[in-house]
């Protein structure tokens, strides 16, 4: 009778032995699988945040959504929202006869290395797909400057690399630092890249 007592008392043993082995295999498993979602989690994180950087988003999306009024004596070559300034108008809707100072604002977010409009395949997109991705200033309406953009941006923008022309006219033409020439762009070349807003204020 001792014998069986004994006996059954090693197999509860085991059994208990073998049942917390089990719950902590099972918790080792459980956090490898936490620490492998917890790295997946880290790793988009870094995505999200390249892309901030790449669509301009920051500094001046606050100081420029935060305007109620523009300085009457706002002119070219001013800045405005931490942005410069390429040109002032004022423009009447014909509809309702609202009247709005309307302002043209350089973006300060520059890509290089951008293909022109006659490069081959999607590339050829390239430069319309980043003017409708940039959200720079919290502004969705960004575009290619036009010719006569691009030669307002060479005359008042200091920092326009002096080695590289830059896309303009739907990004089928060129203008560069120092020169006075509106070039077609080519196919197989890469250029510098600058988009314009428009910012309407309802003048009361």
């Amino acid at each position: 009778m001792k014998s069986l007592r004994k006996y059954l008392l090693f197999l509860l043993t085991v059994f208990l032995l073998f049942s917390c082995t089990s719950v902590s295999l099972d918790e080792i498993e459980k956090e490898k699988a936490q620490e492998e979602t917890q790295k997946d989690g880290d790793e988009d994180n870094t995505d999200n945040s390249q892309l901030v950087q790449l669509t301009g988003l920051g500094e001046v999306s606050a100081s420029l959504q935060n305007l109620t009024e523009v300085p009457s004596t706002l002119s070219r070559g001013d800045f405005l929202g931490g942005m410069l300034v390429l040109d002032v108008n004022s423009v009447t809707d014909e509809e309702d006869y609202t009247e709005y100072f309307v302002v043209t604002l350089l973006s300060n977010t520059e890509w290089m290395n951008v293909p022109s409009a006659y490069a081959e395949g999607e590339f050829a997109e390239h430069a319309q797909t980043l003017a409708k991705q940039c959200r720079e200033a919290g502004a969705d309406t960004w575009q290619i400057p036009t010719k006569e953009q691009g030669k307002i941006i060479r005359e008042l923008c200091s920092t326009l690399s002096s080695e590289n022309r830059y896309l303009c006219a739907d990004a089928k033409s060129t203008y560069a630092s120092g020169s006075k020439v509106i070039s077609k762009a080519g196919a197989k070349k890469r250029y510098g890249l600058r988009l314009v807003l428009e910012v309407f204020f309802e003048i009361e």
